[in-house]
């Protein structure tokens, strides 16, 4: 019994020393570890502020594998020929440029051109295609706008004020309100390559306050008619005809119908253009060549009157007529009219 007392009195002793000692090491342990230090990690585009932590601050994360860059490519060499639709822009007044490929043959080119004039400042995006058998490229398209200001338009029901305040969380301005009610061109802070993509991404994201944001784009007239009174046709200006125009003037393939109150058949505007029934104009009087119900109806059929002879009462089918298929660049007066020739 003395000796089991014995026992257990040293087992006592011996677990007493022991977490004595645990505490000590521990409590030297705590002295001499130094305090953690907190990181706050601060995403590129926002502000931090001092003093002030809406969240415990942690450390960054490292990137397992650094991504490198990828590697602007060389400027290519862009050629053209005289009568080309597109000629390169003048090297001199190019500040900078970026090269993409798109295919094999294709590569995209985006320009940041100081042109001059009212707004000096210009995107420049260009298709490129390589030729054959050679190192070179030619345009095959171009889309031009300004390069340091966009033009958007508000909601309905929203203000200049709404308008205002919600550029200054981006830290540009109206320029000036247009026209159009609701109308604006907003500032960006500086002409770049990226400066309208990236405030037409940005400002997509603010519906509540705009309808819609668009590049101001750049329209050049280089197809443009030598009649005397071209500069009164302002509707063929609104539908951008002369852009149409710069691809095609049309073709004698294509015949249009006129549904209105006839054509002047005689007008000098029209004549050579006028489409013919042929198996009429070339068959026999007073018999349906062609089979359609209709007799002699060469230059078409008046159906109020029922007869062969379309020619227009009123005026308003001859005006119709001359904006689809008049002779242009003959040096005659526009508008066309029934009656009215110079």
């Amino acid at each position: 019994m003395k000796k089991s007392l014995l026992l257990m009195v040293l087992a006592g002793f011996l677990l007493a020393i022991g977490v004595s000692g645990y505490k000590i090491l521990h409590r030297a342990g705590s002295a001499g570890a130094e305090k953690p230090k907190a990181v706050t990690a601060v995403t590129p585009g926002t502000s931090s502020i001092s003093g002030y932590s809406a969240q415990p601050s942690i450390a960054a994360p490292r990137l397992a594998v650094s991504k490198k860059p990828d590697q602007p490519e060389a400027p290519v060499q862009v050629v053209s020929a005289s009568g080309d639709r597109f000629q390169p822009v003048d090297e001199s007044l190019i500040l900078d440029q970026r090269i993409t490929t798109v295919s094999k043959d294709q590569k995209k080119r985006e320009l940041l051109v100081n042109a001059g004039g009212k707004y000096p400042f210009h995107r420049v995006e260009e298709t490129l295609r390589k030729n054959d058998g050679a190192d070179t490229y030619t345009i095959i398209s171009r889309t031009e706008m300004v390069a340091n200001h966009v033009l958007v338009k508000l909601q309905e029901g929203r203000s200049e004020a709404d308008l205002q305040a919600m550029l200054q969380k981006y830290d540009v301005s109206i320029q000036r309100e247009l026209t159009l009610p609701g109308h604006y061109i907003v500032n960006l802070k500086a002409p770049t390559l990226d400066a309208v993509p990236e405030a037409l991404s940005v400002f997509a994201a603010e519906m509540a306050v705009l309808a819609y944001v668009e590049p101001d784009y750049f329209s050049r007239i280089t197809t443009v008619p030598n009649d005397t009174r071209w500069s009164d046709m302002w509707g063929m200006v609104k539908i951008n005809a002369t852009g149409a125009w710069d691809v095609t003037t049309g073709s004698t393939n294509v015949i249009v119908a006129i549904i209105d109150t006839g054509i002047d058949l005689t007008h000098p505007d029209l004549v050579s253009n006028l489409w013919k029934n042929v198996s009429e104009a070339n068959g026999l009087s007073g018999i349906d060549d062609d089979g359609n119900g209709r007799i002699d109806d060469t230059n078409g059929w008046d159906f109020v009157n029922n007869d062969n002879n379309p020619t227009d009462d009123n005026s308003h089918g001859t005006h119709c007529a001359g904006t689809v298929g008049a002779v242009g660049n003959n040096a005659r007066a526009w508008p066309v009219c029934a009656g009215k020739y110079s």
